[in-house]
């Protein structure tokens, strides 16, 4: 038999054996109230060795509402090493995809939020390791029981959608500490422009992200496979293109106070099996990663600041980041204007931690809290003959 007739035989073999499986499992999609005689394979299918039979056996449990087989799906994810590095393989048909286990994989978390049951906590973390926007998302379906976890979550190097997401939680919440976490974040500073003149002058800010994309296609052979990610922005490009429905739920609402949105919401992306999708990743911003200096997330732990202290944000904004100009005339002049302005953020620092022992979010014990505020002189001045003075960080606490 040449290898052309052997490859469409298993070809044929293989889509058979999809369809199969999809009309086995149809009943689950149609009908609320599913045969338990159908329903009581998922078990036994999630513990098969093969990946397919694993996912398959994920996706009844959940569209029979198994809610019992949660945490047996999330033990049967821990054993699961898929490649997470992206890698490709090619099926007899010329497409690309994913790993067989990440795909599986992906199954077993899909199954996961929608029974939307409450996991132990070390097991969601472990999760979350792996899997940081669906372990995010399970979070969210319970924040007090996982404020704990959310917390971890912004200290994790994580995309700024589920740092936002985390952050909206615990403003709710209100935990102890976060304030203080908060307050620990930002990157005080009080910006000194030297000029000839009393013009004001800045240097410009960055740019936002882009819009990526790529195609993806579940595997002949698996069940149809729901894919998650966590966004502020409420734009659906696949939609718009007409490249297929996308799903939007709100999960995470942002404070009122906030100079953009930072609502976050769960889109959800289905992938039937063997169907090639191009799908648009959402991008969330010009910050990767919500790390101290970051100007968007600056700007938005001001905002969780505010709605924690009952503040306005602008005189958050403007105790973080003083900015004084003064024309040039001597150094001691430019000593002189930094000092007055670190003496007036200094107060107003003491201010705001006042308001927040006033409004529960932080307790009095945490007003020894030390911070520092950076002093940065920026030099437009047309002759530098004479240098600027040298001025040090300023170190102070809240009490």
């Amino acid at each position: 038999m040449s290898g052309w007739i052997q490859g469409q035989i298993l070809r044929g073999l293989e889509l058979l054996l999809s369809m199969t499986l999809v009309a086995g499992a149809a009943f689950g999609q149609a009908d609320e109230h599913p045969d338990p005689r159908q329903c009581a394979p998922g078990l036994e299918r999630l513990h098969a060795s093969s990946l397919q039979e694993k996912a398959w056996g994920a996706h009844l449990i959940a569209q029979c509402h198994a809610n019992d087989g949660a945490a047996e799906i999330a033990a049967e994810l821990d054993r699961l090493q898929p490649d997470m590095s992206g890698m490709m393989y090619v099926d007899l048909s010329g497409y690309r995809h994913l790993d067989y286990a990440w795909w599986a994989a992906k199954a077993l978390l899909d199954a996961l939020i929608q029974l939307h049951r409450p996991l132990e906590v070390p097991k969601l973390y472990a999760i979350f390791q792996r899997f940081p926007t669906e372990g995010t998302i399970l979070m969210l379906q319970d924040e007090p029981r996982y404020s704990s976890l959310l917390a971890r979550v912004r200290e994790a190097r994580v995309p700024i959608s589920l740092w936002v997401a985390a952050s909206n939680a615990l403003t709710r919440l209100r935990p102890h500490g976060f304030a203080t976490a908060l307050l620990e974040e930002l990157r005080l500073s009080n910006r000194v422009w030297v000029s000839d003149t009393d013009k004001f002058l800045s240097p410009g800010s960055p740019g936002s992200g882009m819009l990526g994309n790529s195609s993806l296609q579940v595997p002949p052979g698996f069940p149809p496979i729901d894919q998650y990610w966590l966004t502020a922005e409420h734009f659906c490009a696949e939609q718009t293109f007409g490249l297929g429905p996308c799903n939007d739920e709100l999960v995470s609402e942002g404070p009122a106070q906030s100079i953009r949105a930072l609502s976050v919401y769960s889109r959800r992306v289905h992938f039937e099996p063997g169907v090639n999708r191009t799908v648009f990743f959402p991008s969330d911003g010009y910050c990767r990663e919500c790390e101290a200096g970051c100007p968007q997330c600056e700007s938005d732990r001001i905002c969780y600041l505010a709605e924690l202290a009952h503040m306005p944000s602008r005189d958050i904004s403007t105790a973080a980041n003083s900015q004084e100009q003064v024309a040039w005339a001597n150094p001691a002049r430019i000593s002189a204007t930094a000092a007055k302005g670190l003496t007036e953020q200094v107060a107003a620092m003491r201010r705001l931690a006042r308001h927040l022992v006033s409004s529960g979010a932080m307790d009095v014990s945490e007003l020894d809290l030390t911070l520092y505020i950076e002093v940065r002189l920026w030099d437009f001045r047309g002759d530098r003959t004479t240098p600027l003075p040298q001025l040090q960080p300023v170190r102070f606490n809240l009490q």
